[in-house]
C-alpha cells in the first residue's frame, strides 16, 4: 500500500513538473517577432562658388546654399541638423546667425544667415554649447530634400584687407543625422 501511494505522489509530481516545464517552453517560444526597419542614407550637400575647394568670402552675397538630403526610411523619423559654430550669434526671432567680427554694438551684421523655414529650432545642444540644433519630422517613406541654408551675406562695410582674417575665424560645420521617431 504505501509503495502503491509513493508511485502515485511521484507520478503526480512528474505530472506537475512536466505541465510547469511545457508551460515555461512554450512562452519561451512565442509568436512575438521583430524585423529592422530600412533607413536610407542622411547627407548634407553644399553648393557654391570656391577657388581650390575654399568659399569666396567677398562683400555681398556668397552663393552658397546648403541642402539636406534623406532617402527615407519605413517608420516615422525626425532629421537633426546641428550647426557646430561657437563663434556665431542665434537670434530665434529672425532665425538668423549672425557673426560680428568687430564686436560693436552698431553693426552685428558683418557676415550673416537665415535658416529656411520649414525646419524647427530645437535649442542649443546642452553637451555641446555653441551647437545650435533643428529639426524636420518625416511621415513613413517620405523622401527628404530641403535646403536648410539659401546664401551667406557679407557686410559691404566690412573692408578687403579684413575678408581674410574674417575667414580663419568663422569655423562654422555642419551635421545632419536621424532618429526613429517612438
Amino acid at each position: 500500500m504505501k509503495k502503491k501511494i509513493l508511485i502515485v505522489l511521484t507520478l503526480c509530481s512528474i505530472l506537475t513538473l512536466s505541465i510547469v516545464y511545457a508551460r515555461y517552453i512554450s512562452s519561451e517560444y512565442s509568436d512575438g517577432r521583430a524585423r529592422v526597419v530600412k533607413f536610407g542614407n542622411v547627407s548634407i550637400v553644399e553648393e557654391g562658388r570656391t577657388d581650390n575647394g575654399q568659399y569666396i568670402i567677398e562683400p555681398g552675397e556668397i552663393n552658397k546654399k546648403v541642402t539636406v538630403k534623406f532617402d527615407g526610411s519605413e517608420t516615422r523619423t525626425t532629421v537633426y541638423v546641428s550647426f557646430i559654430c561657437e563663434n556665431w550669434q542665434y537670434n530665434n526671432s529672425i532665425r538668423q546667425f549672425s557673426f560680428d567680427y568687430y564686436n560693436d554694438e552698431n553693426d552685428n551684421n558683418d557676415l550673416y544667415f537665415t535658416i529656411s523655414d520649414g525646419w524647427e529650432y530645437d535649442g542649443e545642444d546642452a553637451a555641446n554649447p555653441g551647437t545650435q540644433v533643428f529639426k524636420k519630422s518625416l511621415e513613413p517613406n517620405t523622401v527628404l530634400e530641403s535646403v536648410i541654408v539659401e546664401g551667406i551675406m557679407v557686410g559691404e562695410e566690412i573692408p578687403n584687407s579684413k575678408l581674410s582674417i574674417i575667414a580663419d575665424k568663422i569655423d562654422l560645420s555642419i551635421k545632419a543625422k536621424v532618429v526613429q521617431d517612438k
